[in-house]
């Protein structure tokens, strides 16, 4: 055998152990993600985690999805909804079932992108710790374990498959370091620039993907985007090859980004190179080329916008910005009564990235020696700086830092470990050893972790059960956490669900449970409905392309009451508890559903029930769930827990299903309810007890019966009426 054909042999050989090198540990980590997701399955098999043989779900928008694929909400053609849909239809599996267990097996597919990253950087070993924190940090687990389905399954595979086909691409055509002036390893030029822009056009079209699953990802691609263009303007061998470069990110923008007119100027201008190819010999007309170019896709794909954007939605998570302005009403925002908006504590943010300050600290280390030794991963870094300020954007974001701290604490040791010298076995083994002390915190929370469901199996039995007793164009007032619960298993519209929640219709439906008054809560209902109406009738072309359906629900619900200004909509809202109001129109029915969950909401919703629309200020009830034990001495009115005694003027007991109440000549205004069967004290003062959320769940339906009809009646679980 030749020389040449001995070494071509080896290589292929060398090569070929590479790949099953790859492929093995793809297998390892990928299991391992879904491992450490399937510890929980076997406390999910009580017959009371299922309805009708679906699983109850663990987060309020997997529903929005099944809804979505069911074609009962009103984002039907959003693209998880639509993906939902293909796989049932290919499947013949129920949806819930598709939504309990696809999170397990599709969330750890964020492993395969730095797969790829080792095998280029030839560290095929690093994967291990770095994969094992992309896909397990627990702040990502906890948001994709079993019936968390949501975006965040894919959501995060998609930019770090961005980020690292971004540094593959670009790195090999700029310096190799911070500080070397030397040309990079393959310079761009001539007929070689061509196969550059494809794999761009490659890179763009699976950000486009990305933009299409989760266009609330935008802020991530434009920052990585970012983070590379002062790469190359830092890194790159001389203007020309700049002008190469910028190109090739105008290319991934556009398709990712921008709209038709900026991609057809994107493939004019490249066509034009193509054909005149003294554009590529004067520096000062193909860069005033470039410059032109760019300004085009930047303006057609609306930078400005998009960018401005950002930084209201940055605030927003914040909780910088005031209560919401609707055409003068200041209205509530709602944001830090949102689980996953809610700020979280320096120890509880590292605790979520990298399971504890001892991986944190020495990843972050081995991120800054792999940034010294490869530039082009900063593309990562704004990833690791969201999550860094998820003490202050609210914890969701924690699920971002996962992956960037693994590449430092996987690839930095790799890295560190070949320029010792060590032999590859000794690597791997040594990276096994550090990716097993990253799962052993991992694994130790996985097994504590406990069903929760968003909804009960008697709420989500209540919601069937309506579904075939209501009229098909009736809407459901439950509270927004619900709503899409509501329009999955009941497939009727609702006033509100976690994408309205948000916005105008939070204080109407706030309202109809925070109130005392049952014709203000029946005639709020009505008011709204009716003004709604209206709304439509006069703007109807401007919701052709929604649902038939939803269409007269899509509009501002409080577009006419901010007509009548904030003192008028305020004076108004109040008349409706004493004033009868009568409506010409038709108004279809409408339901008012109150839930046992409700109570552990009851603060938030008091809080926006109880808004002035003049002043913007709340003046909540007050609440308390009591953990732990407690005693009532039922002669004197009193319970008493930890070291506090209190006096009750009324104690609601529920046991076997039975409601009973005791009063006392008190007057503390503190309230007690006490569910025996779910083992759960609240005390409350009056503002919230007698609140239609406690009352009309509780206290007896003859009270309301001038403004509501009881149609369903399973208290103390579920009651739901129809406003009269």
């Amino acid at each position: 055998m030749q020389p040449e054909q001995s070494n071509g042999v080896a290589r292929f050989l060398y090569e070929r152990r590479r790949l099953l090198l790859c492929i093995l540990l793809f297998l390892v980590v990928y299991s391992a993600a879904v491992g450490v997701r399937l510890v929980e399955a076997p406390k999910w098999q009580s017959p009371k985690l299922q309805v009708q043989g679906e699983k109850l779900l663990a987060t309020h928008d997997a529903y929005k999805w099944l809804a979505g694929a069911k074609g009962t909400s009103r984002d039907s053609d959003l693209s998880l909804a639509r993906i939902t849909d293909w796989v049932q239809s290919l499947s013949g599996a129920r949806y819930g079932n598709l939504g309990f267990w696809l999170p397990a097996f599709v969330a750890p597919l964020v492993v395969i992108p730095f797969v790829l990253l080792g095998r280029n950087w030839r560290l095929e070993e690093g994967v291990l710790p770095a994969a094992i924190l992309a896909a397990c940090c627990q702040g990502f687990l906890l948001r994709s374990r079993l019936g968390f389905y949501d975006t965040d399954i894919l959501s995060l595979f998609f930019p770090l498959l961005v980020c690292v086909l971004l540094v593959l691409v670009f790195s090999p055509y700029m310096r190799s370091g911070w500080t070397k002036r030397s040309d990079p390893p393959d310079l761009l030029g001539g007929g070689s620039v061509w196969p550059f822009w494809l794999k761009c056009l490659g890179i763009g079209l699976v950000g486009w993907c990305y933009m299409w699953f989760y266009s609330s990802g935008e802020p991530i691609l434009l920052s990585a985007l970012a983070a590379l263009l002062f790469c190359v303007l830092l890194l790159s061998a001389d203007w020309r090859r700049m002008g190469y470069l910028v190109l090739g990110l105008l290319l991934i923008y556009g398709v990712s980004l921008s709209a038709w007119t900026g991609l057809t100027a994107l493939a004019l201008g490249l066509g034009l190179l193509y054909v005149w190819p003294s554009l590529w010999r004067e520096d000062r007309y193909f860069l005033v080329f470039v410059l032109v170019l760019a300004l085009l896709v930047f303006w057609d794909g609306g930078l400005y916008n998009k960018l401005s954007s950002i930084v209201h939605t940055f605030l927003s998570y914040a909780k910088l910005l005031p209560a919401s302005e609707e055409s003068g009403l200041s209205l509530p925002t709602v944001k830090q009564s949102v689980r996953e908006a809610q700020n979280i504590d320096w120890n509880n943010l590292v605790e979520r990235v990298a399971g504890s300050w001892l991986i944190f600290i020495p990843a972050l280390l081995g991120l800054a020696y792999v940034l010294w030794c490869y530039p082009a991963t900063l593309v990562f870094v704004p990833m690791l700086g969201l999550a860094i300020f998820s003490f202050k954007l609210g914890n969701r974001f924690t699920m971002y830092g996962g992956p960037v701290i693994g590449l430092g604490l996987g690839f930095g040791a790799a890295l560190l470990l070949w320029r010792i010298g060590l032999a590859r076995s000794m690597r791997v083994l040594c990276l096994l050893a550090i990716a097993v002390l990253v799962m052993l915190p991992i694994w130790d929370m996985a097994t504590k972790l406990r069903p929760a469901p968003v909804v009960s199996k008697v709420f989500a039995k209540a919601y069937i059960d309506l579904r075939d007793q209501i009229p098909e164009n009736a809407r459901l007032w439950q509270w927004w956490d619900f709503g899409y619960a509501a329009q999955y298993y009941a497939e009727r519209i609702t006033i509100s669900d976690g994408g309205w929640g948000k916005r105008e219709g939070l204080f109407p439906h706030a309202l109809v449970h925070a109130t005392r008054s049952p014709r203000q809560a029946s005639q709020m209902m009505k008011y709204i409905t009716v003004s709604q109406e209206r709304e439509y009738a006069e703007n109807a072309t401007a919701y052709k392309e929604m649902s038939e359906l939803w269409k007269p629900y899509l509009t501002n619900h409080v577009a006419e009451l901010a007509e009548k200004g904030p003192g008028g909509a305020q004076d108004f809202v109040e008349s409706l508890a004493t004033k009868e109001m009568h409506w010409e129109e038709d108004i279809p029915p409408q339901y008012l559903v109150l839930t046992w969950q409700n109570l552990s909401l009851a603060y938030w919703i008091s809080h926006f029930g109880n808004w002035d629309l003049a002043e913007g200020e709340a003046s909540p009830g007050r609440i308390r769930q009591i953990r732990g034990e407690a005693s009532f001495n039922t002669k004197k009115g009193t319970v008493s827990f930890g070291d506090r005694q209190l006096p009750l003027e009324e104690l609601t007991l529920i046991r076997e299903g039975g409601i009973r109440t005791e009063s006392w000549p008190n007057s503390s205004n503190v309230y007690a309810l006490l569910n025996q069967d779910f083992g759960e004290l609240y005390l409350m003062d009056g503002k919230i007890y007698n609140s239609m959320l406690v009352q009309m769940l509780l206290g007896k339906p003859a009270k309301f019966e001038e403004h509501f009809k009881l149609v369903m009646d399973r208290a103390p679980w579920v009651r739901v009426y129809r406003a009269k």
